[in-house]
């Protein structure tokens, strides 16, 4: 990636790596302070440009707002996440359902990108152990095979049948691909419009499938529209209505969470209109593709 930054990007990514390590947190003080030819403008906006690619976090203050610093995320401390996340939300009944969605590809990407950083990589046979029964074990190892074919895992030399891995850390998002390690376009569709949206300020739907289309990777008016009322209802956008005029959006700034684009999920329940209530687990839980 950094072989395609301009030269003052790539100048920044590197100082903000030194100062950075140890997970301590790079100002634009800081930065500034050792790039006296820049403007602390220059140097704001090329920090926050990394921030957009994925290799730097903002930190936030204890009251929840950005206090200028940042972290670079290879040198941020993660805890493997759980195969499974609880979710809760009301239904227009007034009633409450609690669900466990799993986290498949993504809980098993941040698990290998702990090890990789905690233990300088990982057995396959130790990330199947992790997971348990919580995801298939012939699911991990399909996941692992084609995140080796894409080139997001990067194998050890080693002996016996129980193959090493180490994540090409570069890669912060989770890889959606395919068997044979290419990028699904589902799921980087969402991944562009996201990035876009940190971007544009206001938009509509056309500017944003304008923005987020690539010539593999096309997306439409209606395909853009429907994503972003959908992050509209996630809270992510505000939307204005104007008459005959395309609706307008914008990121609420608190909602830029981070690199990897919000996942709209789809889930099937049996509701009982007697008791009021929905019973048992979803049948199941899939990503809507746009």
């Amino acid at each position: 990636m950094l072989d395609t930054l301009p030269s003052q990007k790539d100048r920044l990514w590197r100082l903000a790596q030194q100062l950075g390590k140890n997970g301590r947190v790079v100002t634009v003080d800081a930065v500034k302070a050792r790039t006296p030819d820049l403007s602390a403008i220059t140097v704001s906006k090329i920090l926050q440009s990394l921030s957009r690619d994925g290799l730097m976090l903002l930190k936030p203050a204890k009251q929840g707002y950005y206090d200028g610093g940042y972290r670079v995320v290879e040198y941020v401390e993660h805890q493997p996440a759980p195969p499974t996340f609880p979710i809760g939300f009301d239904t227009r009944q007034r009633s409450r359902l609690d669900i466990e969605i799993p986290r498949t590809h993504d809980g098993l990407w941040m698990l290998m990108r702990w090890f990789t950083h905690h233990k300088n990589g990982f057995a396959l046979s130790a990330l199947v152990a992790q997971i348990g029964a919580n995801i298939e074990s012939a699911e991990v190892i399909a996941y692992v095979r084609a995140l080796e074919r894409g080139g997001y895992l990067i194998p050890e030399l080693t002996t016996g049948f129980d193959p090493h891995y180490r994540c090409n850390m570069k890669f912060v998002e989770t890889p959606r691909i395919r068997a044979d390690g290419v990028l699904m376009a589902g799921p980087q569709r969402f991944a562009n419009m996201w990035r876009s949206m940190k971007m544009c300020g206001y938009f509509t739907a056309l500017d944003l499938a304008s923005a987020a289309s690539l010539p593999d990777q096309p997306i439409s008016r209606e395909q853009a529209a429907r994503y972003a009322d959908d992050l509209v209802a996630g809270g992510y956008l505000v939307a204005k209505d104007r008459g005959d005029e395309p609706r307008l959006y914008r990121l609420k700034p608190a909602m830029n969470t981070g690199p990897a684009a919000p996942v709209v999920l789809r889930a099937r329940f049996v509701w009982d209109a007697n008791l009021c209530r929905i019973m048992g687990q979803a049948s199941s839980i899939d990503e809507v593709r746009p």
